[in-house]
């Protein structure tokens, strides 16, 4: 933990369902539980088939024995459960076989008789098992004594199942949580009979498995309700279903598959589509005293990695052989390692960075960043002071920490006041790039510049690379200029792009994927900046694309950005971008560029000058349904002008 205690986040977890795969959320929960740095506090559960079946038993630990000792007996009952749920002995070997083979048949296309449910002893007796496998980790005195407390039952669980007459879906909670809950849950419609489930009144209703509704349940995490604990700050979803499928499923076995993964995943898509439309609304303001912002992140099955020769197609839902189950646990455990290791990353370099702009926070720093880093300016304070004073020399752009903490006490003497905060951070494992923006008054110089008493926004953007945990090496931009043109020392008539105006939003996973967000962005980059082809900017921004300008009007549209491209191509008709560095999460990348070219245009209203300029730019893109939505540039405009020999109209130096 930081030297400096902050407080841990409160997590919520959403298991998908989906059969014997959810072995692999089994796995991701008990590598989640055994995390020796909490860095966060678990808050709630919910589920919904085999999803189900892990959040109630992880649930149940946390509830019955409190944080510390919870942890370990949430893991020691999902480790009963699916050791019991295995398929073990030659009649339970031999029916696991029969079913698989049966419904791989189907999926062929070959003609096998339907049995309902209703007519063979295969349903009861496989909820009866169920049954009794929950029961003998879970008894029902320890059950009820939990369920029937009066004080609030950190944490809060949801447990999702459809009412099979109604249609209505019902998420069974905490308060009310039962073996007959946990069953309907997991009865899919052509393996079981409808659960019955006795209401409070006595009646009995029937339910099946809750994939037809929420898959997961998430709605009702966030909602306060008398009795329950208050929400969490963070939404981490378990996925079972593949959210993206490379080709187009053309025989009969590939469309059940799909079909099978769409029907699993298209509540949650729906769900993160209304989370995501409501942080914008409260990052613009309409929504910011009644609804709190949610970040949500994703822990995939990968299903290339624990089986990279054998296809899960949907009969292998229903494989409850040991091996099997075994892959799919290790696998889980690897891929929560995987994100628990990312995290850290996040949370090391926001202290990082809060750290830097605080003085008293040295030993923060001194403990995540590393004795050998490395900081790259591609425009430092010192080239930024030489060229305010029409000094040609050049500053270096690689620094040390004590360096960086000296570039940060010369704006802390210009502002004093200056306030930092962490606007948009993207991570991917052993990478992290944060968006930042500080707000206070000039009352202090700042290389030779008096003091304007003026309060002025200053933003940047950073990628951080790490090692073992700790920030190895930083690329930073400084939008130096528009400090420039609040300080009233220079003003252009181009505007120059800013990511100071863009919303922070949280990022919300799987609604894109890293790799579709670096084609994208690479589509953006080599056919429309380097090769100019128009035709391919409308595939790549959506239809009211916005980027952001300092002080002006921003650019909205396909059309407008073609116009700022058509700019800097006129300029520098030879111009090429390469990206150098990406990191991306859910639906936001950030990309660091290099832009290269001979001036041969007019730009920033400096004549063409025959100069070579080779800069960087970093770009923070939000994307929705495959196309870029908004986007935030830093332009390194100061090294830009240098390179071009041209020095701004100074006002006051």
């Amino acid at each position: 933990m930081s030297p400096t205690e902050t407080p841990p986040r409160r997590v919520a977890i959403a298991c998908q369902g989906g059969g014997s795969h959810t072995a692999f959320t089994a796995g991701v929960l008990d590598r989640l539980l055994s995390e020796d740095e909490v860095e966060y506090d678990i808050v709630g559960f919910s589920g919904t088939s085999g999803g189900a079946i892990c959040a109630f038993a992880a649930w149940f630990g946390l509830a019955s024995e409190g944080r510390d000792k919870g942890r370990a007996k949430s893991r020691r009952l999902l480790a009963q459960i699916w050791d019991d749920l295995e398929a073990d002995g030659v009649f339970d070997t031999m029916v696991n076989a029969i079913s698989v083979s049966t419904v791989r048949a189907q999926g062929f296309g070959i003609p096998l008789p339907a049995v309902s449910p209703y007519a063979t002893p295969g349903s009861d007796w496989g909820r009866t098992v169920l049954r009794e496998t929950l029961e003998d980790a879970i008894g029902p005195d320890e059950l009820a004594s939990v369920v029937n407390r009066s004080e609030p039952v950190p944490p809060r669980l949801d447990i999702g199942a459809v009412d099979v007459q109604r249609g209505s879906f019902r998420s069974f909670t905490e308060r009310d949580v039962s073996y007959d809950a946990v069953l309907a849950s997991a009865a899919v419609p052509n393996l079981f009979q409808a659960a019955p489930v006795t209401q409070p009144d006595g009646t009995t209703r029937y339910y099946w498995d809750g994939l037809f509704s929420q898959n997961p349940p998430l709605e009702n995490l966030f909602s306060r309700a008398p009795g329950r604990l208050d929400p969490p700050d963070e939404l981490w979803i378990v996925q079972i279903n593949p959210q993206r499928e490379e080709s187009i499923p053309t025989d009969l076995e590939a469309i059940a598959d799909r079909r099978n993964e769409l029907g699993g995943n298209l509540s949650v898509n729906q769900e993160l589509e209304f989370i995501r439309q409501l942080n914008e609304w409260h990052a613009t303001g309409a929504l910011e005293d009644v609804y709190q912002p949610i970040e949500v992140k994703t822990i995939n099955l990968d299903e290339s990695v624990p089986s990279p020769d054998r296809r899960f197609d949907y009969a292998t839902k229903l494989d409850r052989s040991p091996r099997f189950l075994e892959l799919l646990w290790d696998h889980g455990r690897a891929q929560a390692e995987r994100f628990l290791a990312t995290e850290r990353d996040r949370r090391h370099v926001r202290e990082t960075v809060e750290a830097t702009w605080t003085t008293d926070r040295r030993a923060t720093i001194d403990e995540w960043v590393r004795p050998s880093y490395e900081a790259h300016f591609p425009t430092s304070l010192v080239n930024l002071r030489n060229y305010l004073r029409d000094d040609p020399s050049e500053g270096p752009g690689t620094f040390d920490l004590e360096d960086v903490l000296e570039f940060r006490a010369l704006l802390q003497q210009a502002v004093p006041d200056l306030a930092v905060e962490v606007e948009e951070m993207v991570a991917q494992p052993n990478a992290v790039a944060t968006r930042w923006k500080g707000t206070g008054t000039h009352t202090g110089t700042f290389l030779g510049i008096e003091p304007t008493e003026d309060t002025v926004t200053i933003s940047g953007m950073r990628i951080d690379h790490l090692r073992d945990g700790r920030l190895a090496e930083s690329w930073l931009l400084l939008e130096q200029w528009s400090l420039l043109r609040q300080l009233n020392v220079a003003e252009t008539a181009t505007p120059v792009s800013t990511t100071s105006r863009m919303a922070a939003t949280p990022v919300v996973t799987e609604l894109s994927a890293p790799a579709e967000n670096e084609e994208l962005t690479r589509s953006l980059v080599t056919d429309v900046w380097n090769n100019g082809r128009r035709e391919y900017l409308d595939a790549v921004v959506g239809d009211n694309e916005v980027m952001y300008l300092d002080g002006q009007n921003d650019l909205v549209g396909p059309e407008a950005y073609w116009e700022f491209v058509s700019n800097y191509r006129e300029a520098f008709p030879d111009l090429k971008l390469t990206i150098e560095d990406t990191v991306s999460e859910g639906d936001k990348i950030v990309v660091r560029k290099r832009l290269q070219g001979t001036h041969e245009g007019q730009v920033f209203g400096v004549d063409a000058t025959g100069n070579r300029v080779d800069v960087t730019r970093m770009v923070i893109h939000h994307i929705d349904d495959g196309r870029i939505v908004e986007t935030g540039m830093v332009e390194d405009t100061m090294g830009l002008l240098q390179q071009l020999e041209a020095r701004p109209e100074v006002i006051e130096v």
